[in-house]
């Protein structure tokens, strides 16, 4: 019979950092950078059996070792570069920013970025 695997990889990041803001005016580029944790969590469903995660990882030694030890959550340290402009117009501010993070502690290297946009406003 076949199976109908589905899987999923689950991340949740707390990261603190800070950001240099350049020159002056309405229209102000920036540099920052950051540190954290990334908490990771994967799952491996089979349609009529249910959760068989502890089976494809360790009983047939497939997927990524770090997550087939971790009983149902991994944790690694995060860092974190960003760029970006920030716009002040009147009492708006729009901030376009991009955002490389990277997990380490992990065999293979887990690396995902961000593209962000925002705006605020000053009372």
């Amino acid at each position: 019979k076949p199976w109908d695997l589905h899987g999923r990889d689950r991340g949740v990041s707390l990261v603190s950092g800070a950001k240099y803001l350049l020159g002056s005016g309405t229209i102000r580029p920036y540099v920052g950078g950051g540190a954290g944790i990334i908490s990771l969590r994967r799952t491996v469903i089979e349609a009529r059996i249910g959760d068989v995660r502890d089976a494809i990882f360790n009983d047939f030694a497939v997927g990524e070792v770090d997550l087939s030890l971790a009983p149902a959550s991994l944790t690694r340290p995060l860092v974190e570069a960003a760029f970006g402009v920030g716009i002040v117009n009147g009492s708006t501010y729009f901030d376009i920013g991009y955002r490389y993070r990277r997990a380490f502690r992990l065999a293979n290297s887990l690396d995902f970025s961000q593209v962000s946009v925002g705006v605020g406003y000053k009372f």
